[in-house]
Parts: C-alpha cells; structure tokens; sequence
C-alpha cells in the first residue's frame, strides 16, 4: 500500500501495487492509524475482487474504486461516514453492496445503476 501521513499523525491509503486480487485494508500501518482512502487509490485496478474495509476508516474519496471491472465484493464497516463521488462507479461486476448506518453522506453516481445498495 501508497500512503501519506497526515498532520494528525494518522495515514491515508493512496494507492496499491500488490498482486493480491483480495484485500483488506489495513486499520494501521507502521503504528499509524489508517483513517481514509484517497480520490483515485485504487482506480482502474482490473484484476481486484474483493475488498475489506476497516472500521478505521472514515472516508472512501471520490473515484477510489472507480473502474475496477472484476470487484464482485466490497466490505464497508461501521466507521465510514462518506462515500465520495463515483467511488465505485463502472464496477459492473459489484454484487449487493451493505452500508452500515454510520455512512451520512453518499457523492453524486457512487455506485453503478443498478447496483443494488443495502443499508442496515
């Protein structure tokens, strides 16, 4: 995983370049507390199936997931409280998608038509 520390001395996922066609984001990297996924991180990553997202997480930036064709699973636990735009837009492969209710704000085209979006 690409990542920047931020002023708060937490980090933010920037982008990956593993082969890994499952992942889980990690909730911490080198002690630092992973609390959000940058506009773009993981755009146009063909081959990615599945992803976990941890509860550290706070917010998936807008295109983070954005073209990743193969996605046929996302994980978003319960402390991620936006979604930006098309963060999973032409995911076309993209089954139900479960939000917990902590998600308060959802950009404009997150997900493709016809993804079905389940919030509980």
């Amino acid at each position: 995983y690409q990542y920047r520390v931020l002023e708060d001395g937490t980090a933010e996922i920037m982008g990956y370049s593993g082969s890994d066609v499952n992942i889980s984001i990690p909730s911490m990297i080198d002690g630092r507390k992973v609390t959000s996924i940058v506009k773009e991180a993981f755009k146009g990553l063909s081959n990615l199936k599945e992803v976990d997202i941890p509860n550290s997480v706070t917010s998936i930036g807008e295109y983070a997931f954005y073209k990743c064709k193969s996605l046929t699973s996302v994980t978003i636990s319960n402390g991620v409280t936006s979604i930006g735009e098309y963060a999973f837009r032409d995911c076309k492969s993209l089954t139900p998608v479960t939000l917990p209710n902590s998600v308060t704000s959802i950009g404009c085209n997150a997900f493709d038509y016809g993804t079905k979006v389940i919030i509980k």
